[in-house]
């Protein structure tokens, strides 16, 4: 779990400027659009946009490299202590 958090404060830190320039790209006139909108247009709107900014932020920074899982030996005593 240690090496989960350094990999994402890792990531983060890697990519924050270009990721906060598409953040400002996007929800800077997708806010604008949609405080023009009455509020029952307003929020399925916001779901929309939200939606294919986790889709787009997924597509892009998501995967990564394929990682082979590694395989454990374990050897069980007749009780089901591992040995």
């Amino acid at each position: 779990p240690i090496d989960w958090i350094r990999d994402g404060c890792m990531k983060y830190w890697n990519n924050k400027e270009e990721d906060c320039l598409a953040m400002i790209k996007l929800w800077g006139p997708s806010d604008c659009l949609q405080f023009s909108m009455p509020i029952h247009i307003s929020m399925p709107f916001r779901h929309m946009v939200s939606f294919f900014w986790t889709a787009y932020v997924s597509f892009t920074r998501g995967g990564g490299e394929e990682v082979e899982p590694t395989k454990v030996k374990r050897r069980l005593s007749v009780s089901g202590d591992s040995a």
